[in-house]
């Protein structure tokens, strides 16, 4: 016990260990070498330091206290089990009188440490130990920098079943165990190749730290590993290649890693006893393998790393991982990804704790797989006592199948620096992605994105607090992607590109917020993809004006949508539409709508073929612009629901018809003075009260495609105001749709409200007519106008309705250059007021009067053709053109008249009224024509003096024919 082989001091002093030096108590020391001398160990089969003895204990197979030791050019394994205690060599410095030296190890082929045993905290085997500490040093030469050089070819330090290959040891701040070329690998739990408890520096370039199974390649405990020189570092099934605890760091040059098999750490720390801030500060490159998590943070420990990361070959290798409520900051650059050969990695990734990117620092990301998607910054915390966090103060680049910020689970994330988020090809980037009803998002900073700048999934409200700007910096892009989540933060997107999306919602989602489309080429607010998507009641969109062909849009639903649109939708400019009702193929979109449209000069609301569109509560603001426009859908105003259009200072129409079908009821509600409907080649039934304001058109219609009959029919419960100067109820005009037809059909009421002039009931352009309810027309106004000028021809006039003319100078029927071989019905026609005209015909071909019923008061004019042949008769029973008498002869009171026109009259009786002395009404007149009346078949009277019941003028004829006594007054 405490007993020594053999001895060696001074320069000179040599020991050549060749052959077996057995340990059989403690304590003991097998080789000694002191003052600058040296141990050789020879290879050979006998040559060995035998501690197998069970007595063998505690003991030190190779001292050096300043001394030199060169070991076997053959492997050597140290077997001793861990119950022992046995170190195989032991170095430190020495001082001999004032000369201070350290200890020089040169290993020439690999030396394994194979204990056998179990390992404890106790109880560990230990290949190598070198401690700084000088023997009988005091001051300052108390330690000593001892070498391990490892530079030979073969010289490797193995640990394995627990063994510790080198401990060194070092309580000074001056100096540092050297390990040269480092070369050092350790495989199963508890192995370490080489413990480092206080400082101690890695030399010399090309060295490699291998750690597996668990393993542990380098272990740091309470000081600073200097990296002098690139290094190796591989890892495979969990190992760890260095483990940092107790304030321990690394710093300097670069460490290249590598890991095969399941996940494992390449530069490890965790905090132990030290509660400050350390600082990593050497680079990482990962250039190949899989799963290797580069810097790990665990148990809470504080890491700023100083020192660039690149991560550029492999799959799922992560940069940073952060757990346990640990904290990283980053103050370099972590690049992670590479054009090709990589897949499915991360900058950082916090589990639990915190992982913050400073400002001027930055993460880049790059995947350009399309099986893959790699991430920036990651957090995912598993429940609220363990969650993660990550902030970005500084910049990251997201390039092809990448995220920028990654959050999920119990986990926050916050940019207040930049993010930008760049697709390559068809692989498409996202700025920030936040997942799950506990994950949470702050943007005060500035996300650029050429695909998605924000996506969302399973969120709740309050889980994304602002989004402040968001750049689609890409045609089509989108500022915020939700699924089944809850939009209650603004959405205002920024763009120079054509056709972005604010918002794309689907699934579950909730809308309760102002979101604002981007002003520009086609862009959308709100892009509907899901039927379940529901809209709040704080939600509002404005829309950014288009240009035109793409047009900026409000809400966008998606073919197949069916579901309610409950928002206010605010619309800034005329190419504009509020709300589009998508379709695709024989899909579309069935809209339940309620809420407020400030529409101003755009449009409202887009209903294409197979889309419908159904007011439940809408109130549609128009000033200018169009409320409803309809191609091919169908559009129910006040029907099933309620519908109110608000007509502005600048007017406008309530609905554009090019094609579909248009639903109104007595819920529909007009104010202000605009257009109600202007359509093409389209059937339309309005059930509703429309007023229409100055110089405007109720209905304006156009039909120019053949193929099919069109009827445009206010209904039984219909009725149009005309509610200012010139104001039109219906007008249509048709070209190039024969053989088919197009009918004007009136059921309901049209009427002139207060003194307003030169209105117009209903104008048929190449259109037939069938007035069935009533038309009240004020002064000057007309209640049908009809022409077949340029238009289709052989159109229908027929009024079995009524036609009340309640103005002066007001017209029943009026047709100019009319073209038909159909009868005209001019039907019941009343007026009290003076000067009226029943039906007026003018340049027209010869026109087919029957059915008149005409009574009208003073300087009245029943039936007046000018410039126009005519036959008036009757289907039954007889006509009827009652006339007031005369107040003034340059307005007498006509019943038919004829100017430069010819004409029979049959079945009918004309009735003038009485006249004062020198006023004299006419039964007929004739002027430059031949006008026939056949009295046998009926009657020209007058009810008074003063008549004239027949006057022929300027060339004109009348033919009074059958014989029959004319009676006046």
């Amino acid at each position: 016990e405490s007993a020594i082989g053999a001895y060696a001091k001074g320069a000179n002093g040599l020991i050549t260990s060749k052959g077996t030096l057995t340990f059989t108590k403690e304590k003991s020391t097998g080789l000694y070498a002191a003052d600058g001398a040296k141990i050789v160990e020879v290879a050979g089969a006998n040559s060995k330091l035998d501690f197998s003895a069970a007595t063998a204990k505690n003991n030190t197979g190779i001292y050096l206290a300043g001394a030199n030791w060169e070991g076997r050019t053959t492997a050597y394994t140290f077997d001793s089990d861990h119950s022992k205690k046995n170190i195989y060599l032991f170095a430190q410095g020495s001082k001999d009188g004032a000369t201070v030296r350290p200890s020089n190890l040169v290993l020439k082929n690999e030396f394994k440490v194979s204990p056998t045993g179990t390992a404890s905290g106790s109880n560990k085997t230990i290949g190598m130990y070198l401690d700084t500490a000088v023997k009988g040093g005091s001051g300052a030469s108390a330690f000593a920098a001892n070498i391990l050089d490892l530079t030979a070819a073969s010289a490797k330090v193995t640990a394995e079943k627990g063994g510790i290959g080198v401990y060194a040891k070092n309580n000074s701040a001056a100096v540092d165990n050297i390990i040269k070329r480092i070369n050092v690998s350790s495989t199963g739990k508890a192995s370490v190749g080489i413990f480092a408890d206080g400082n101690i520096k890695l030399d010399q370039a090309n060295g490699k730290i291998t750690a597996a199974n668990q393993g542990i390649g380098v272990y740091g405990n309470k000081g600073k590993i200097t990296l002098g020189a690139a290094t190796n570092l591989e890892t495979s099934t969990q190992g760890t290649g260095i483990y940092l605890t107790n304030g321990s760091y690394i710093t300097g040059s670069k460490l290249t890693l590598k890991n095969t098999g399941t996940a494992a750490a390449g530069v490890y720390y965790t905090k132990g006893s030290n509660a400050n801030e350390v600082t990593h500060g050497t680079e990482l490159a990962v250039n190949s393998g899989s799963n290797l998590l580069a810097l790990y943070l665990d148990n809470g420990v504080k890491v700023k790393n100083n020192a660039d990361i690149t991560v550029t070959a492999g799959s799922k290798n992560v940069g940073a991982f952060v757990t346990k409520g640990s904290t990283l900051t980053n103050d370099k650059t972590i690049k992670v990804g590479a054009a090709s050969g990589y897949v499915d990695g991360m900058g950082i990734y916090v589990q639990h704790g915190t992982a913050t990117n400073n400002a001027g620092k930055s993460i880049e990301v790059l995947d350009n797989s399309a099986s893959s998607v790699s991430v920036a910054m990651a957090a995912n915390g598993a429940a609220a006592a363990t969650s993660a966090t990550i902030v970005n103060k500084g910049d990251i680049k997201a390039s092809g199948d990448a995220i920028g910020m990654n959050v999920g689970g119990y986990s926050t994330g916050t940019n207040t620096g930049k993010i930008i988020a760049t697709d390559r090809g068809n692989l498409k980037a996202i700025g920030a992605y936040v997942n799950g009803a506990n994950a949470k998002f702050t943007n005060s900073g500035t996300i650029s994105s050429d695909n998605i700048a924000l996506a969302l999934k399973d969120t709740k409200a309050g889980n994304v607090t602002s989004t402040g700007p968001l750049k689609l910096t890409k045609n089509n892009a989108v500022g915020v992607y939700a699924d089944n989540s809850a939009v209650n933060f603004a959405v205002t997107p920024v763009t120079t590109n054509n056709g972005t999306v604010a918002l794309y919602a689907k699934g579950n989602t909730t809308v309760n917020s102002k979101i604002t489309s981007a002003t520009g080429k086609g862009h959308v607010g709100v892009y509907v993809a899901d039927s379940k998507v529901t809209f709040g009641n704080a939600s509002s969109v404005v829309v950014g004006n288009g240009v035109n062909g793409a047009y900026g849009v409000g809400v966008f639903t998606k073919e197949g949508y069916n579901g309610t649109i409950k928002t206010t939708i605010t619309q800034n400019g005329d190419k504009t539409i509020g709300l589009y009702a998508g379709n695709k193929g024989t899909s579309g979109s069935k809209i339940n709508h309620e809420g407020t449209m400030n529409i101003g000069r755009g449009v409202g609301v887009f209903v294409p073929q197979n889309s419908s569109f159904i007011a439940k509560n809408s109130v549609l603001n128009v000033n200018g612009g169009t409320a409803i426009f309809l191609k091919g859908g169908s559009v129910d105003l006040g029907a099933t629901g309620k519908a109110t259009i608000n007509f502005g200072a600048n007017g406008g129409t309530a609905i554009y018809q090019e094609s579909g079908t248009i639903n109104t009821g007595a819920n529909l509600k007009i104010t202000g003075k605009g257009s109600f409907l202007a359509l093409k080649n389209a059937n339309s039934t309005i059930n509703s009260v429309v007023s229409v304001g100055a110089n405007a058109m109720g209905i304006n219609a156009i039909y120019d495609k053949a193929g099919t009959n069109y009827a445009l029919t206010i209904g039984n419960a219909g009725k149009f105001q005309l509610n200012g100067t010139k104001a039109t109820g219906l007008s249509a005009t048709v070209n190039g749709v024969l053989p088919n037809k197009v009918t004007v059909v009136n059921k309901g009421i049209i009427e002139t409200l207060g003194a307003n002039t030169e209105t117009t009931g209903i104008i048929a352009n190449g259109a037939s007519v069938q007035n069935i309810g009533k038309i009240n027309i004020g002064t000057k106004g007309a209640a049908i106008y009809a022409t077949n000028d340029g238009t289709d021809k052989n159109t229908q006039i027929s009024n079995t309705g009524e036609i009340n003319l309640i103005g002066n100078e007001a017209k029943g029927i009026v047709g100019i250059k009319v073209n038909t071989n159909q009868n005209i019905v001019v039907g019941k026609i009343t007026g009290t007021k003076d000067q009226a005209v029943g039906a007026y015909f003018k340049n027209s071909n010869t026109v087919n009067i029957r059915d008149a019923k005409v009574n009208l008061a003073t300087n009245a004019k029943g039936l007046v053709f000018d410039t126009t042949n005519f036959n008036i008769s009757a289907t039954s029973g007889k006509n009827l053109v009652n006339v007031g008498g005369t107040t003034d002869n340059t307005k007498r009171a006509i019943g038919i008249a004829a100017i430069g026109s010819s004409g029979t009259v049959t079945k009918t009786d004309i009735t003038v009224g009485s006249s004062a002395t020198g006023k004299q009404s006419m039964g007929l007149y004739a002027q430059g024509g031949t006008l026939t009346y056949d009295s046998t078949t009926g009657d020209l009277k007058a009810t008074g003096n003063n008549a004239i019941l027949a006057y022929a003028d300027a060339a004109g004829t009348i033919n009074l024919n059958g014989g029959k006594t004319l009676n006046v007054g």
